[in-house]
């Protein structure tokens, strides 16, 4: 074929052109099925890959800090970053992406980020509390972020400019304050969404300029414009300062990681189509929209229509989008700044790690949720002093003691609790091991069966205990003690100890004479025989009136 061409061109060429004639038709169909099918086979492609990301996917629900702030954002999202897949892997498998989520509704705004099934889990959940200490992060069922029924209004945005030039970033207040606006006051029958979906991008996406066309008209236009030494107007003179700080903010923009974009945003109302509920979301839609002026800078967004707002924001597909820089991202996509925002569930008190000193064992109370996992205890010899566990209701003050309790059972210490309303008890009934509960001994004021029993002058040293009882007593009844109280209870409560009587004989030691004598007879004590000689000598109206305080 190519010897007939180098030796009669013509005629090679005329035989190739009948030929095209005769065949155009075929050539057509072959070229037109090939498209179609090129197009199938991408289209298939693009859907297992994302079937592979919503495969096990999660939702991260985000509860803010007390104070957050921009630089947390530009953190997650440069950490983040580290998502991207090897170049082979790409090609293969596609790059997974990330959607944060503001969900409005009448009870306030939710932030959450959807996390595809193919990231490891809790990688994202430790960048987020890596770029806000205070934050916490629970993991909930996948939902979409407004329901697929009912009607819904909605939108996409797409950068105005060229995708080079970036979106104003460094906010002297939180950009956050218009869109959170737009969506105050939702009624329950409406629920409005803001979706971001954000992955990273590198190679070639990140090296594509403007157009050729583009260039080439540049050229032309610098090739005929006058030269530097000609006389430029005001006009030209404005027109080069221009060129030349979207230039600087260009060069800056590539200075930084940047990711490929969406942003949707969709207002749903339980209300079908023509409904006056319905008409409402358009009013919503455009008031979240405008909230999106505020990033105008070199660069805006500008918003497209989108339809099926409800199900393209519940698919969270990310074909291909815009580029931006971290810091352009961090400033569309981040808690809140502001203290004061309706509805917005917060983690509460800034957490920190615990110090070192603080101790690992003793009684446990729990387990660090800042800093590396590690037990928090209470040491023995501390808990010996006087703990106080303060708070409201609901905040965990029965569980933290039950824990304390549990760790003294377990290791063998006693314990006693003394508790009024009794759910604390009911509940370490059930929390005891089987092993200990041979050991427990429960006194409850209703349970008929007969109490059991503690004799306060049984066992130890009878001195010191008696000492202590008395001293007891003479706190209690202050009002009422004098010296002859203090000397009788003293001499009874002696006694009873050294003959194994409890409290409650006092009464008939001191009115009975027949156990009276029994009892003493025992005692071999000269002090103790004295005295009991001496309320012996008593006619009874006197041992009446000295026992009546007692």
């Amino acid at each position: 074929m190519i010897y007939d061409f180098l030796d009669d061109p013509d005629a090679f060429l005329d035989a190739a052109w009948v030929w095209l004639i005769a065949h155009a038709w075929t050539l057509a169909i072959w070229a037109i099925g090939g498209e179609l099918a090129f197009l199938l086979a991408r289209l298939m492609l693009v859907r297992l890959r994302h079937a592979r990301l919503t495969r096990a996917a999660r939702c991260v629900e985000i509860l803010a800090p007390p104070v957050a702030d921009l630089p947390g954002a530009e953190a997650l999202w440069g950490n983040l970053v580290g998502l991207l897949h090897p170049a082979w892997k790409r090609t293969l498998l596609g790059q997974p992406h990330l959607a944060f989520e503001y969900l409005f509704t009448a009870a306030g705004v939710r932030i959450r980020l959807w996390v595809p099934g193919v990231v490891p889990r809790r990688l994202v959940e430790h960048a987020i509390e890596a770029a806000w200490p205070s934050a916490r992060t629970t993991v909930a069922d996948v939902t979409p972020p407004v329901p697929l029924t009912g009607q819904a209004i909605g939108g996409q945005f797409a950068l105005a400019r060229d995708e080079r030039l970036p979106l104003k970033h460094d906010h002297r207040s939180d950009p956050l304050r218009a869109l959170v606006g737009a969506a105050v006051g939702l009624p329950t029958c409406q629920r409005a969404a803001v979706q971001i979906l954000a992955r990273p991008v590198t190679g070639h996406r990140l090296s594509l300029t403007s157009s050729g066309l583009v260039r080439l008209t540049r050229a032309v236009l610098d090739f005929i414009a006058p030269g530097p030494g000609a006389r430029r107007t005001s006009h030209e003179r404005v027109t080069r300062l221009e060129e030349s700080a979207e230039a600087r903010a260009m060069r800056d923009k590539t200075h930084h990681p940047r990711y490929e974009v969406a942003v949707r945003y969709a207002v749903h109302a339980d209300a079908p189509a023509g409904d006056a509920r319905a008409h409402t979301n358009r009013g919503r839609a455009h008031a979240i929209a405008s909230a999106f002026a505020l990033y105008s800078g070199h660069n805006r967004l500008e918003r497209r229509r989108l339809l099926r707002p409800a199900h393209h924001l519940a698919t969270r597909r990310l074909g291909r989008g815009f580029l931006l820089s971290v810091p352009e991202l961090a400033a569309l996509a981040h808690l809140p700044l502001d203290a004061a925002i309706p509805g917005l569930v917060r983690a509460g008190a800034h957490a920190v790690p615990p110090s070192p000193q603080i101790s690992r064992t003793g009684k446990v109370l729990g387990y660090a949720d800042a800093g590396h996992p590690r037990p928090v205890a209470l040491r023995v010899a501390d808990s010996c002093h006087h703990v106080h566990v303060l708070g409201p209701n609901g905040t965990g003050k029965s569980t933290l003691l039950a824990q304390m309790i549990l760790s003294d059972i377990e290791a063998g210490r006693g314990t006693v609790v003394i508790e009024a309303k009794g759910d604390l008890v009911r509940d370490l009934l059930g929390l005891i091991p089987a092993d200990k509960a041979h050991k427990v001994v429960l006194i409850d004021p209703d349970d008929p069966h007969p109490k059991p029993s503690l004799n306060a002058l049984g066992g130890g040293e009878v001195d010191m205990t008696v000492d202590n009882l008395v001293g007891i007593f003479h706190k209690i009844y202050a009002d009422y003690w004098g010296p002859r109280t203090d000397d009788i209870l003293r001499g009874c409560a002696l006694t009873l100890a050294h003959a194994g009587g409890t409290l409650a004989d006092i009464p008939a030691l001191l009115t009975n004479p027949l156990l009276r004598n029994r009892v003493v007879a025992a005692i071999g004590d000269p002090i103790l025989r004295g005295f009991w000689n001496w309320y012996e000598a008593l006619p009874e109206p006197s041992q009446a009136t000295v026992t009546a305080p007692s």
